[in-house]
């Protein structure tokens, strides 16, 4: 589930992978510096970094950022960076989510 703030609310108990992705077409300095600590936060924590590469002699960069957590119900999932105001977020340049890993053998 979302909330109006982007967050994602985890309903199930279970593993997680969690992923980012942004796309910046000629990104100001100061976007790329905000990205460049930028987070995935799990209940005010951050488990996972941002990584941020640019496409070769092109004026694209790509952010990105994906692992493997054990989350408990109710955690909340959201993204930060160094200053959020910086990074202007459309819906076709950026992709955040999370999906369940489930066992055949060992999840019923």
């Amino acid at each position: 589930m979302i909330d109006n703030d982007g967050d994602l609310h985890v309903q199930n108990d279970g593993f997680y992978y969690l992923y980012i992705q942004m796309i910046f077409i000629k990104p100001s300095d100061a976007a790329l510096n905000a990205a460049k600590e930028g987070a995935i936060y799990v209940n005010d924590r951050p488990i996972s970094y941002f990584t941020v590469e640019e496409f070769v002699n092109t004026a694209i960069w790509k952010v990105f950022s994906g692992n493997l957590h054990f989350l408990q119900k109710n955690d909340v999932i959201s993204l930060r960076a160094k200053s959020s105001s910086t990074i202007r977020m459309t819906q076709n340049r950026i992709f955040f989510g999370a999906f369940k890993i489930v066992w055949k053998d060992r999840d019923n």
